[in-house]
């Protein structure tokens, strides 16, 4: 058994009482050991360090007849920042978000293959454009459509044309060096799906699958607040999902091949949202299988909080959404109900975050 140190307690109750001002507006001391259960005057300790940080500021307080009011507290978020970045092969999609998670700023360019250049060319803009002071920036979190190996720091991007893993440390290395701030990189769902499960105020307590149905199929999972990866970082990876037997092997997997864009688009005709083509039968054909997926999802994950995100549920529209809740209804065994995604730039916004918490973590030991 790994032995107790207090010093994992106080930096527990750190984050518990730094996630109550991520949450709320303004608290005061008292309502916030209310909620957390932490003591008054361990909870007025770790403000005390959290204003020393410029995490937190204090209100101005008002005289009445029966003395001083208690100070009212507030999230600090003009101070630090984070950058998150999602790459999709042929565009960059990066913004600034706030300590709250809130998208300051927001830019979508297209890089073509020059992903390195681009990227450095393109953060000095975003910074530029929002004059935020660059000694500022906490954290930059990269997503990629691949499976990223932290420890051997190696992504496989089959979508993207890596088909086996290559080394990415040298330019996770040369952007922390040149911005001094945190440097992750992962998957692009697991980052959307963290950026939708924080977007609730108060936060959601559900664990919650994130379904992205586009030019690749993949999904994150959050599980306990925490990004799902797995053993091996596959976690997620559905569009190796088979519901035929073959002893084929494609690079982008059995079932993203048979519904992706590109199948959409060659089976059925359709061009856009605009384009109706065989609008129906593509309905009834995506849904069936996006039926299959949810239903097996949830039996593995007992999750209920399920959500659709992508170019194809966007081409087909709310058809496709209500054909799909409609099969689910007739085979899950328990009832859940399917939605879109609830923010505009979940991956930007999931992304920042997690980039910004390793600094946070850091911080508070």
């Amino acid at each position: 058994m790994a032995k107790y140190e207090p010093s994992h307690l106080k930096n527990m109750n750190t984050k518990i009482v730094f996630q109550e001002f991520r949450s709320n507006e303004s608290l005061f001391v008292n309502k916030i050991a209310q909620t957390t259960r932490i003591s008054v005057p361990t909870v007025m300790k770790i403000v005390e360090f959290l204003i020393e940080k410029q995490l937190i500021v204090e209100q101005e307080y008002t005289t009445t007849k029966v003395g001083r009011k208690p100070n009212m507290l507030k999230l600090n978020r003009d101070k630090y920042y984070s950058v998150g970045i999602i790459y999709e092969g042929d565009y960059l999609i990066m913004g600034i978000v706030d300590l709250a998670g809130n998208v300051l700023h927001y830019v979508q360019v297209r890089c073509g293959h020059h992903f390195e250049s681009s990227l450095f060319l393109n953060i000095d803009k975003l910074l530029e454009m929002s004059g935020k002071d660059v000694n500022d920036l906490i954290g930059i979190g990269i997503g990629i459509p691949c499976i990223f190996d932290a420890k051997a720091r190696e992504i496989t991007a089959p979508l993207i044309g890596i088909n086996t893993p290559i080394y990415f440390g040298d330019t996770i290395d040369r952007i922390s060096e040149k911005y001094n701030a945190k440097v992750i990189v992962d998957n692009d769902l697991n980052m959307q799906a963290f950026g939708e499960y924080v977007s609730f105020k108060p936060p959601i307590k559900d664990d919650l699958i994130f379904i992205s149905l586009g030019t690749g199929l993949g999904a994150g999972v959050i599980i306990d607040g925490k990004v799902r990866k797995g053993n091996n970082n596959v976690c997620g990876e559905i569009g190796y999902m088979m519901f035929e037997y073959s002893e084929e092997k494609p690079n982008s997997g059995w079932l993203e091949e048979k519904i992706n864009l590109s199948a959409i688009k060659e089976k059925f005709g359709i061009v856009d949202a605009s384009d109706d083509g065989n609008r129906t039968d593509a309905i009834a054909y995506v849904s069936g299988y996006l039926a299959l997926i949810v239903n097996n999802m949830i039996c593995c994950y007992d999750v209920s909080n399920i959500v659709l995100d992508g170019y194809v549920i966007d081409l087909l529209g709310e058809g496709l959404i209500k054909e799909t809740q409609r099969k689910l209804d007739k085979i899950c065994f328990k009832s859940v109900q399917i939605r879109k995604r609830n923010v505009v730039f979940p991956g930007v916004s999931g992304g920042a975050l997690l980039a910004g918490n390793v600094w946070l973590e850091e911080t508070f030991k």
